[in-house]
Order: structure tokens, then C-alpha cells, then sequence
């Protein structure tokens, strides 16, 4: 077991030292202003285009207090927008704002700046296989934590 934990280890250390380093090179591109809280919420609205406070709330794992919060804050910056439903008048929906939307083309913009520059350099097979675990400890954090 303690073999197991050594190795845990140091994928969490070179894991770190990954994101510190794209973090160093590449936040100077986003708006500093963003927390990494704020850029999943932003993202998780990205994917799923309009959402009420409850249904990010459900995404995030958090209260619909905590997440009405978030969504103040990021509003207040001109990231999103909330707007009446249409299809029922009494449901608020928050959707990406203009800043939101180019943030998130910025965001974009580095994904794939660092696919090409760091990623490619693996390969597909050895992505594929990385994907692949990646995939399986999601299963089982699943599966033991929830």
C-alpha cells in the first residue's frame, strides 16, 4: 500500500506542477479577476447555454444560495445575464454575457494552445490510454465518494 501511496503522490505532485506552470503562462490571457470557482461556473453555463440558479446549483454540487451568490457576483462584472423564460414567466434563466461568451473564447483559444504545444507531443495512443484511466478513476470517485 505504501507503493501505491508513493505513486499517488507523485502524480498529484507532477499533476500540480502542470497546472501551475499553464497557469503561469497562460493566465495573463484570461481576466485575472476570474476565480477557478468562477470560471466553472461560467463553463458549466458555456455547455448548457441557459440555466436557472437550482440547476447550476445541482451542477456544482452546492446551495441555490450559494450559487444565486456566484451568479450575482459574475453579473455584476457583465459575464452573464439572466433574462425571463419564455416558455414560463416565473423562471429566471442565466446565460452568458457578451464578456462571458469572449471569455470563454479565450478560454477556448488556450485549450487549444496547449493540446497542440504539450498534449500532441504525447500521441494519440498514449492519450487514449491516459483518457481511458482518467475515465475509470471517475467511475470509482463516483461509485466510493457520492
Amino acid at each position: 500500500m505504501r507503493n501505491i501511496h508513493q505513486i499517488v503522490k507523485e502524480i498529484n505532485d507532477a499533476t500540480h506542477f502542470i497546472n501551475n506552470q499553464i497557469y503561469q503562462r497562460y493566465n495573463e490571457l484570461l481576466d485575472e479577476n476570474i476565480t477557478s470557482a468562477q470560471d466553472l461556473l461560467l463553463t458549466i453555463i458555456d455547455t448548457n447555454k441557459n440555466l436557472t440558479v437550482r440547476e447550476i446549483a445541482e451542477k456544482l454540487e452546492i446551495t441555490p444560495s450559494a450559487a444565486s451568490q456566484q451568479v450575482s457576483k459574475l453579473e455584476e462584472m457583465n459575464y452573464v445575464k439572466r433574462q425571463i423564460n419564455e416558455k414560463n414567466r416565473r423562471e429566471i434563466l442565466v446565460s452568458l454575457a457578451d464578456k462571458g461568451t469572449e471569455y470563454m473564447k479565450k478560454q477556448e483559444k488556450i485549450d487549444l494552445i496547449i493540446t497542440e504545444k504539450l498534449y500532441a507531443k504525447l500521441g494519440e495512443e498514449k492519450l487514449t490510454a491516459f483518457r481511458d484511466i482518467l475515465f475509470d478513476l471517475k467511475q470509482i470517485t463516483i461509485d466510493e465518494l457520492k
